[in-house]
């Protein structure tokens, strides 16, 4: 699968008039399209990387390339032709870094509201913890929660991925004989101790 590449939009076409060919020196106009290159992420275009202006003579069809041609003609184009790139050309550009700042919100928000969580416990919350010796991840759920203590039980399953918890975090996979109790504060310290990972509130 190709994720990036690179391709040309046209720009512009149109003609110079009352120019001298460098070629066949002859009094003509000239024909001249003007292509933008762009870097394409997905096919959509991510921003331009720079442009290709190529002039035909009218009179003797010889090409060129606009650096290659005489101060005059280059006057004369930079002065009639306006070849900015449009808005579409940085449509990807855009995409990218709204993706960006959307994973950013949700990272952010999701950190808030699990410190929220943290703060102020109910039960049926869901916490994924990493267990000790092993490189997987679990998850407890509060049962019941005492003036200054939580009950939970825990997960019989595990899963190597964090990513993944959600595929064990299913209600037959609980079981009442795996139950432990921490106390408020213990719930705060184990979270800034990165052994509970987040929190899922249904």
């Amino acid at each position: 699968m190709i994720l990036w590449g690179k391709r040309e939009k046209k720009l512009k076409e149109g003609r110079l008039q009352q120019v001298t060919c460098p070629e066949c020196h002859s009094l003509t106009s000239m024909h001249y399209i003007v292509f933008g290159r762009y870097i394409d992420v997905f096919w959509i275009p991510t921003f331009p990387i720079g442009k290709k202006k190529i002039i035909e003579c009218d009179k003797c069809t010889e090409q060129f390339f606009l650096k290659n041609l005489p101060q005059p003609i280059k006057a004369k184009f930079k002065t009639e032709v306006s070849t900015r790139h449009s808005i579409w050309s940085f449509s990807g550009l855009v995409a990218i870094i709204s993706l960006i700042s959307l994973l950013i919100f949700v990272v952010v928000k999701d950190d808030i509201n699990d410190k929220n969580y943290i703060n102020n416990p109910m039960i049926g919350d869901v916490y994924t913890i990493k267990l000790e010796r092993k490189d997987r991840y679990t998850t407890m759920k509060i049962t019941e929660i005492t003036q200054d203590s939580i009950i939970v039980i825990y997960n019989i399953e595990s899963t190597p991925r964090r990513a993944k918890i959600y595929s064990i975090d299913k209600a037959k996979n609980y079981m009442e004989f795996s139950k432990d109790r921490f106390s408020k504060q213990d719930i705060k310290d184990l979270y800034h101790e990165k052994f509970i990972y987040e929190v899922d509130r249904h």
